[in-house]
């Protein structure tokens, strides 16, 4: 991530969103005080930051403005879950 004083910023930019690569593994571990603890893995390194991302915007000093979208509902399930769901009733 490119952090420019605002002064420094070469204006904006439609963009889409850049991929990274896979992120690092999870971190088990412990302490005396907790028996279990979890670090996230890193964020992966850009894997497609080319002309038109966000990562190439940011690189340049531009604002990146990425509209975005999310629903990750597998609709094509629903009616199968729902039925699923009456016949454990």
């Amino acid at each position: 991530m490119c952090r420019n004083p605002y002064a420094q910023l070469q204006g904006t930019e439609v963009t889409r969103l850049g991929k990274r690569h896979k992120a690092e593994p999870v971190i088990k571990s412990s302490t005396r005080t907790v028996s279990r603890l979890y670090w996230v893995g890193a964020a992966g390194k850009a894997q497609d930051a080319g002309e038109g991302t966000d990562f190439y915007a940011t690189a340049q000093g531009r604002v990146s403005v990425t509209p975005l979208q999310i629903d990750l509902t597998q609709y094509s399930q629903m009616e199968a879950v729902r039925s699923w769901l009456e016949s454990a009733r």
